[in-house]
């Protein structure tokens, strides 16, 4: 019988998500992505299924400032999963064990107002947008506050609020860790809960920044969730 691997405890962050589901066709995502060991891209009419989700959580839960997570839509020989490919968070020193494969990237963060939209005019998605901003930082770097080449900006603007706090559950199938054998995947389940409304968003990058990709396409759906609660971790 093969010796049991060791599994990372569970985690949760609290705060704001803003989530979009994005389509790409395959040849345009990243080269240097790697999925689990038997897991393959979910496909719908040959596109790819991209998932980006902007974290603010100032107190509480395992993550305390803000981070950029984008996701792509798999699937193995259990069903539908997620696959969590990039992560940028505000403080190097918080990481997030369950994604411990995932190479942890620091990012400057600029949250909140709507000035970009009355800059930009015809960017902006109207009135109560909410800006976010991420530049990404290669050490202790610092910004002016304006967006650099390498930058990239996210517009939601919520329309309509949900009636119902009805959970969302899926599972979470990350690559393995570096101390456990190619073949064991990490699968768990992933649970978010909080007051959702429905959303408009945008991406706003240049070639060089990141989710350039997704930039020329619209979002298929966009959320916002107040008071989330976003826990993944291991079966029991």
């Amino acid at each position: 019988m093969d010796k049991q691997q060791p599994r990372p405890g569970r985690w949760s962050m609290s705060g704001t998500l803003r989530l979009a589901v994005w389509r790409s066709a395959p040849q345009h995502l990243p080269g240097q992505w790697r999925l689990p060991m038997g897991a393959r891209l979910s496909l719908v009419g040959g596109a790819a299924t991209v998932i980006t989700l902007w974290a603010d959580c100032p107190a509480g839960g395992f993550l305390r400032r803000q981070q950029l997570m984008v996701a792509l839509a798999v699937c193995d020989g259990r069903g539908r999963a997620l696959s969590v490919t990039e992560a940028w968070t505000s403080d190097e020193q918080t990481p997030v064990p369950v994604l411990s494969d995932i190479p942890a990237q620091r990012g400057a963060f600029i949250l909140g107002g709507t000035a970009l939209t009355s800059r930009t005019g015809r960017r902006g998605l109207g009135r109560g947008t909410h800006r976010a901003c991420m530049i990404p930082q290669d050490g202790a770097g610092t910004h002016s506050g304006r967006q650099p080449p390498d930058g990239v900006t996210a517009l939601h603007q919520d329309v309509l609020r949900l009636p119902l706090r009805r959970p969302l559950r899926t599972r979470l199938l990350q690559p393995a860790l570096l101390d456990q054998p190619p073949a064991a995947a990490q699968d768990m389940p992933l649970h978010l809960t909080g007051t959702a409304r429905l959303a408009r968003a945008r991406l706003i990058s240049r070639p060089s920044g990141p989710l350039h990709y997704l930039t020329s396409s619209r979002p298929l759906a966009a959320l916002t969730v107040y008071d989330a609660c976003l826990t993944a971790g291991p079966r029991q």
